[in-house]
């Protein structure tokens, strides 16, 4: 079986653990093991998963993301750049431990019920002016304090479900917030809405299979892709559908809109342009693998990296072609556009910065580490979280790296 998955797809190493591990694996009985499907024979302890999932978010000098061990870390920029190799937590910087108790039939009897276990973190945080919301594979929503009074007095400002109650599905998508409403997909099928004020359970929306994407939302409505292979169109206000569109296979690319189009890439290969109005097909593109990164829309180009080694330039009305980069390896994650020049990363860890209009390579960097994580641009900097652990920023009019930070803070 999996040697037919393989040969089909050319799929990365790292992905395939992702999909096995959210399949498979109910709730992760130790951080990142897979103790609780019985791979690692019980137990709390098991063979390491994949890091760096999660990408950056941020705002007012501060970037958040979060990480595999169940931390949650907010890096003040200013503080990295300030000529001084500064040990995290640095002035202004703070990290959070989310952490949960495995019930005793998920541990094989091995007595770990009591102990406190971290929730991995795939899903990138969202943040509102007081808050940092973080959603776990665990199945729980948090609300952090944004600013706490020092970086080892943190707590949270309220987690849904409660304390006690039960967890919804694994999270592996982002939180979308819009007018005080967070959005979000379940690995259980359902697509809820949950208001951040009141922490008041607004309505979910149930589809035919896991979510994996983020959702997104325009004008009232709420768009997301399921596993079953639709995509639907649901009302913000109470969660009723307005339309689904069934396309060829599931998808773990997420949706994004442009004027009347919405953008989404698919298991089949396939990179689909549809009217946001009723989810007629506009036009269709094929690539040499899966598209699984979400794609980027800019000044009616579509860019769209993929896992056959390739980041591809679509003109948004019609889906011609009019430029393709190739890469070193499979693109998971999704690049960034910074003044013109697109700037992505393929899962070896070659950064690539390439002219938006032309596809012409201007810079390249090697950052000798695995990346999957969606990359995050403030002015001239791109943030990347890599699988080992190690945040980098990268100055992309100079092609140079600014800083580099160890994320190994799991011992703290």
């Amino acid at each position: 079986m999996l040697k037919r998955i393989f040969s089909k797809h050319n799929l990365s190493l790292g992905i395939v653990v992702l999909a096995l591990i959210v399949a498979f694996a109910g709730f992760n009985c130790g951080p990142g093991d897979l103790g609780a499907s019985g791979a690692s024979g019980g137990g709390c302890s098991g063979s390491p998963v994949a890091q760096g999932w999660s990408g950056f978010t941020g705002g007012d000098g501060i970037v958040y993301l979060g990480t595999m061990k169940g931390k949650v870390a907010a890096i003040k920029p200013a503080t990295r750049t300030s000529g001084v190799d500064v040990a995290f937590p640095g002035q202004g910087e703070w990290y959070y431990s989310i952490q949960v108790t495995a019930p005793a039939s998920l541990c094989g009897g091995g007595g770990c019920a009591s102990q406190p276990l971290s929730s991995p973190v795939y899903s990138t945080p969202q943040i509102d002016a007081d808050n940092v919301y973080v959603a776990t594979y665990g199945g729980k929503l948090y609300a952090l304090y944004r600013y706490p009074q020092s970086a080892t007095k943190m707590s949270y400002r309220w987690v849904y479900p409660k304390e006690g109650d039960p967890a919804m599905g694994a999270i592996v998508g982002n939180l979308v917030l819009d007018n005080g409403v967070l959005y979000f997909g379940s690995s259980d099928g359902k697509l809820y809405a949950i208001t951040t004020n009141e922490l008041q359970f607004k309505w979910e929306f149930q589809t035919g299979g896991k979510i994996w994407t983020t959702p997104v939302v325009k004008d009232g409505v709420v768009y997301v892709g399921s596993y079953d292979g639709s995509l639907y169109a649901v009302s913000a206000k109470d969660g009723s559908q307005l339309w689904s569109q069934k396309l060829k296979t599931g998808m773990a690319s997420s949706p994004v809109i442009s004027g009347d189009m919405l953008y989404i890439g698919t298991f089949d290969n396939s990179l689909y342009a549809l009217s946001t109005a009723d989810g007629r097909e506009k036009w269709r593109v094929q690539g040499g693998n899966w598209f699984w990164a979400t794609p980027v829309v800019v000044d009616d180009i579509i860019y769209a990296a993929c896992l056959d080694k390739r980041v591809y330039a679509f003109d948004a009305a019609t889906g011609r072609e009019l430029w393709r980069f190739e890469t070193v390896s499979p693109v998971p994650s999704r690049p960034v556009f910074v003044n013109g020049l697109l700037t992505g990363v393929s899962e070896s860890g070659e950064l690539f910065i390439l002219d938006g209009k032309t596809g012409q390579i201007k810079n390249t960097i090697n950052l000798n580490a695995a990346v999957v994580a969606p990359l995050y641009a403030e002015g001239n900097t791109v943030y990347v979280h890599s699988k080992t652990r190690y945040a980098y920023a990268v100055d992309v009019q100079t092609g140079q790296i600014a800083w580099k930070l160890s994320l190994d803070i799991e011992s703290k």
